[in-house]
């Protein structure tokens, strides 16, 4: 039999995904033993987690393992995903499709408690439903041969490039303010664009950007305790003195690219900076900016203002962009005393992404008013029972921080989950009245 090692993929040929796909099907027929596969129906979200830079990232992280088991992952005309791995437990791949379960946890295909069926996901164990993936990959293949008839029978699929930016609801943030929660319907950023921006960007002075914020635990009705503070820049007053009519949030990865520069300015910036001393200090960083030479140079200079640890911020999405890179990120960090926390955590991924393996120290939820009345008593308790798993009893997971809390609503939510840190509007104005 031909070798079935890890098949690259072959974006330039995406659509011959589906024949390559069959191919690789039809040459496993007498080779079952051993064998799952997972399809992965990305094609019924809804068509704003259809985006590309999502499809490629739920992509990457199946495709991971093919590098550590014999096989291959596919993507079809739809975007769904077809993972087919060797030797790899059910425990195994299932790691990785929660990891995308995550990416769209707010997808209401994904909203629903107990599901009779899995709409996100079907499983094949090849020994006993060989057929039914030959099925599968027989029907792909002749949905595409079909597409790619001049003259269609049936209508475009719903993978389809975007026609214009939307909103995205929770950008990939780096060393940027939490606080911008609407995005206004402006041109995105493109490569001109991003280009200007860098120019831009090297001649202001961003001090007059660096904003402060403090997480404090709040216990009954005693005041505030302050326990660590967060310096960002303001991306939004960044972007309205840079190029006011763009949108600077519209595409994830051009934006991700503009926080890596806002990452070098502050790294080496923050050193210079007064009061440092006195609070543990939280950084939003992107993974790639931690393992980088810079850092090692802003750590070494940092201490000489503060012998306290540093609380590294990190994305969610951007670390499950690259688990492998973002292990590294945090070994680094703890080899020199720092604690990594993981930002950007709706209700809905909280429970997903609060694992042992991911091995965080922190993780920050975030408050949206909706969330009064909005969350059923099934997945309330689950949130419940989730916060007391990673609470003060463990010593890994220590704390979870409860963030955007703009009203008193939040803070009462959060206790009802047993949540005693807080950060947002709401804690500053606390904090700021007189004893």
């Amino acid at each position: 039999m031909p070798g079935t090692t890890h098949i690259p993929r072959q974006a330039a040929n995406l659509p011959k995904e589906e024949e390559r796909l069959l191919d690789y099907v039809e040459r496993l027929a007498r080779h079952t033993v051993g064998r799952r596969a997972v399809h992965v129906h990305i094609s019924r979200l809804q068509h704003y987690n259809r985006r590309e830079q999502y499809v490629r990232v739920a992509f990457s992280t199946l495709d991971a393992l093919t590098r550590k088991f014999d096989g291959g992952c596919f993507q079809t005309r739809t975007g769904d995903l077809v993972l087919i791995v060797k030797g790899a437990s059910v425990a195994e791949i299932d790691h990785g499709v929660l990891q995308l379960r995550f990416l769209f946890s707010e997808d209401p295909l994904l909203k629903d408690e107990a599901p009779p069926e899995d709409p996100f996901c079907t499983w094949y164990e090849l020994e006993r439903d060989y057929a039914g993936l030959l099925a599968l990959a027989q029907s792909l293949h002749t949905a595409r041969a079909i597409e790619a008839n001049p003259y269609p029978t049936s209508p475009e699929p719903s993978f389809m490039p975007d026609h214009g930016p939307e909103p995205m609801a929770r950008p990939g943030h780096v060393l940027v303010d939490r606080s911008v929660e609407t995005v206004p319907r402006q041109p995105a950023v493109d490569l001109p664009r991003l280009v200007r921006v860098e120019n831009l960007l090297a001649s202001i002075d961003l001090r007059e950007l660096v904003r402060r914020q403090s997480a404090a635990a709040i216990v009954a009705q005693q005041r505030p305790q302050p326990l660590f503070t967060q310096i960002y820049v303001a991306i939004g007053a960044l972007g309205r003195r840079l190029l006011p009519d763009v949108n600077l949030f519209a595409n994830r990865w051009l934006f991700q690219y503009l926080t890596v520069l806002l990452d070098r300015r502050m790294l080496r910036l923050l050193p210079g900076e007064n009061n440092l001393e006195s609070q543990t200090l939280a950084l939003n960083l992107n993974v790639a900016s931690v393992t980088s030479d810079l850092f090692l140079a802003f750590d070494r200079d940092i201490r000489l203002k503060t012998q306290r640890p540093l609380i590294i911020e990190i994305q969610a999405l951007d670390a499950l962009a690259d688990l492998a890179q973002f292990h590294r990120a945090q070994v680094f960090l703890r080899t020199r005393g720092h604690r990594v926390l993981l930002d950007g955590l709706s209700c809905d991924a909280f429970p997903l992404l609060c694992h042992p393996e991911l091995g965080c120290d922190f993780y920050k939820l975030h408050w949206q008013t909706q969330l009064i009345g909005g969350v059923g008593q099934r997945a309330l308790a689950r949130l419940r029972q989730q916060v007391q798993a990673v609470g003060p009893a463990h010593v890994v997971l220590a704390h979870v921080v409860l963030a955007h809390c703009g009203e008193p609503e939040a803070v009462r939510f959060g206790h009802d989950l047993g949540i005693p840190t807080f950060q947002g509007h709401y804690v500053d104005r606390l904090l700021a009245e007189p004893p």
